[in-house]
């Protein structure tokens, strides 16, 4: 993908020296296939590193209702803390590369229920 790339940039700037616009055009829309990819490529990582946080929460949540003492219960809320903390980091990323507002506030809206709900997940534990 990366040599198609290069191959582009290397036609538009040949084709710009040469005033050949006949070639530019093809190369362009190349360049611009590669980039696209590129960036559907990254958006696919960001994606699958929230999925990730999210399972990571899921799993732990899942084993802090079946702890059988407090010292079991401490730990495994000590891994959904630090499991929450990074999928809120990753959130928070996310939502700062939206640009349309509906869906900023969306994003903000869930990670405002995630963190009211952890905090009474805490206080009910404790209880």
């Amino acid at each position: 993908m990366f040599v198609k790339t290069g191959r582009a940039i290397e036609r538009v700037c040949v084709g710009a020296a040469a005033g050949d616009s006949g070639g530019m055009v093809p190369a362009a829309r190349a360049l611009l296939a590669a980039v696209t990819r590129v960036l559907l490529l990254a958006d696919m990582v960001v994606v699958r590193q929230l999925l990730l946080a999210k399972d990571k929460v899921a799993r732990t949540l899942d084993r802090l209702e079946s702890v059988s003492n407090f010292a079991e219960f401490v730990r495994a809320f000590t891994e959904f803390g630090g499991g929450m903390v990074e999928l809120a980091r990753l959130t928070a990323e996310r939502r700062a590369d939206l640009r349309d507002e509906r869906r900023r506030a969306q994003v903000a809206a869930a990670r405002n229920v995630l963190e009211r709900s952890t905090l009474m997940l805490l206080t009910s534990s404790k209880v």
